[in-house]
């Protein structure tokens, strides 16, 4: 059953065109990921088909819903400036049903009396309550809370004390309160944990077979959870693909690079012909020029071919990120000991050998963060015996949650000139994906996925031995995040990496670590592992015997496969 057709959207949101004669038809049973590059009109999109008008937005076009067809849309922003407490949320999002049950109480009371008795009314407003969830769309709404981590017990908590994580569930929740027909949700992910994002992913796939789902998110692992199809948001239209993204990533890299290859063998065959063509000009005969001048025509047309094939075939690539780190082994190892924060976590010590690639995973982020600080050496220990130390010659670069990498009263081109000079700053901005127009800027006026790539752009002009990254991903849209994953898997560096994105930490790391209670726990088989609950079960070596780098507990529990290369100690960092 068709629920949406969108017909010849068009818009702009100040001088960024957004749409240009998009079309979109939304079924029943649909499960869509909507993908595109950050700023280019997703949560545009979705207000759009939720029938509202966004702010900032000049917006034409066609949107026709079928009869009775109910749409909930949850924003990123959802709860983020509204007063009262979770209880009045709930209650809010309830207002249909309750209006509904009210309008029911009425005609009942009208069924005692004969002169205003009317039953097919009374049928209509008894089947508008019960579609709208009836007697049971409080329980729904608290069960789908608690479903998503929030307990029954925090309705008089304020609004204001949510975190951006809660605040994302409990507008989820709310959607879900009333059933609708057609659910939009925006970035679900963007603050939550690797557990609650997985709860999230329990919960919409329970929804009914006949509801629709668009999603918009960078998300890959929580968009190939919950999509079957996806719809790629490109130079103002709307192209949807089987498959979830992906799939869809597969094939069109697939495409790609059969493109690539028919434009040099184009390139290969006009070179061919150019070389023959040459030849012919020195000879005067009419039949020779004759020839010649058919193949300057083929040369010509080979070259339009080549050049039209590189153009389709680098679609959708919006960065590539640079590294100029040096050839050869490098410096990397670290040793920790007795790291330590009231309240937070208690005695940790983690081992790692030049190479080594660890997930660091916690459902505390402000511990987590504490915890790359320190292992920066930009924080101190609570624990007077701590001691953070670098194998000679290490240079470590700390990518931390606010981005301090990037002084705030400088533009960012300025501060990635002091180290690679004029001409390559320029260059690595470009590749990092910064658009030319906000290279000017200072990082306060830059979005929080433009002061990532400004950042990481800075960090990595240093030639580091040792990543220490936390959620570099944040802000990243999927394009960016796969260009990230190129670097980072071309980059010879120690690598720790704090990140919520699945498929990022899968894709770039060998070795789990998880800060929870007892402190840092390892996990075998790498993301998969951890999300299967395998705890490493023999400290000291792999599965496969293999000696192990140790990333233990306080209890000396290790973890993390050893890599080529070794490191004399030397660089001696303590901190107290």
């Amino acid at each position: 059953m068709e629920l949406l057709r969108l017909e010849g959207l068009e818009g702009a949101r100040g001088d960024r065109e957004l749409f240009r004669g998009a079309d979109l038809v939304l079924r029943s049973g649909d499960r869509l990921g909507l993908v595109a590059p950050n700023g280019h009109g997703k949560s545009t999109l979705l207000a759009f088909l939720a029938g509202e008008r966004p702010p900032g937005a000049v917006l034409a076009g066609t949107l026709r819903r079928a009869p009775g067809v109910r749409v909930s849309r949850v924003a990123q922003d959802a709860h983020e400036r509204a007063a009262g407490t979770v209880a009045d949320a709930v209650a809010a999002a309830l207002a249909p049903v309750r209006e509904a049950e009210a309008a029911l109480r009425e005609e009942e009371r009208r069924l005692g009396d004969p002169a205003t008795r009317d039953l097919e009314r009374y049928a209509e407003r008894l089947e508008r309550f019960e579609a709208l969830g009836g007697w049971q769309a409080e329980a729904r709404a608290w069960a789908s809370l608690e479903r998503l981590g929030i307990a029954p017990t925090a309705g008089d908590r304020p609004l204001a004390s949510l975190t951006p994580g809660e605040r994302a569930r409990l507008a989820l929740a709310a959607a879900l309160a009333v059933p609708s027909d057609v659910l939009l949700v925006d970035e679900p992910t963007a603050h939550l944990g690797l557990d609650e994002r997985r709860r999230l992913e329990a919960l919409l796939a329970d929804l009914p077979d006949d509801r629709a789902l668009v999603v918009a998110s960078n998300d890959r692992a929580h968009l190939d959870a919950v999509t079957t199809a996806t719809v790629l948001l490109r130079d103002g239209r709307l192209e949807r693909r089987t498959g979830s993204v992906s799939e869809v990533r597969r094939r069109l890299d697939a495409t790609a690079a059969s493109r690539e290859r028919r434009a040099r063998a184009a390139r290969t065959r006009a070179a061919r012909e150019g070389r023959t063509a040459a030849l012919l000009r020195s000879h005067g005969h009419a039949g020779a020029q004759v020839r010649r001048k058919r193949l300057e025509r083929s040369i010509d047309a080979a070259l339009a071919q080549a050049a039209q094939l590189e153009s389709s075939a680098s679609q959708g690539s919006s960065m590539a990120l640079a590294t100029t780190a040096g050839e050869g082994t490098t410096p990397g190892r670290l040793r920790a000991r007795h790291l330590s924060r009231l309240g937070r976590f208690d005695d940790l010590r983690l081992d790692l050998e030049p190479g080594a690639r660890v997930a660091l995973f916690a459902g505390d982020a402000d511990a987590r963060s504490e915890l790359l600080a320190m292992l920066a050496g930009e924080t101190d220990s609570d624990d007077p015996r701590a001691q953070v130390r670098y194998g000679r010659g290490t240079l470590v670069a700390w990518l931390d949650a606010r981005r301090s990498a990037l002084r705030p009263d400088a533009p960012v081109l300025a501060q990635v000139e002091r180290s690679l000079g004029a001409q390559r700053a320029r260059e690595q901005l470009a590749r990092a994906g910064l658009a030319p127009s906000r290279w000017s800027a200072a990082p306060e006026a830059l979005s929080g996925g433009e002061r990532t790539r400004a950042a990481l752009a800075l960090l990595l002009a240093g030639e580091p031995t040792l990543l220490l990254l936390d959620e570099p991903d944040a802000g990243l849209d999927i394009d960016a995040l796969e260009s990230l994953e190129d670097l980072l898997l071309e980059h010879p560096a120690t690598l720790v990496l704090a990140t919520h994105d699945r498929a990022l930490a899968a894709a770039v790391t060998d070795e789990v670590v998880a800060l929870e209670d007892e402190g840092l726990v390892p996990y075998r088989g790498g993301v998969e592992g951890f999300l299967a609950g395998r705890r490493r079960r023999e400290p000291g070596t792999r599965d496969d015997g293999a000696p192990v780098v140790e990333a233990g507990t306080p209890s000396g529990g290790t973890t993390g496969a050893a890599r080529a290369g070794t490191s004399a100690d030397g660089a001696d960092r303590s901190t107290r």
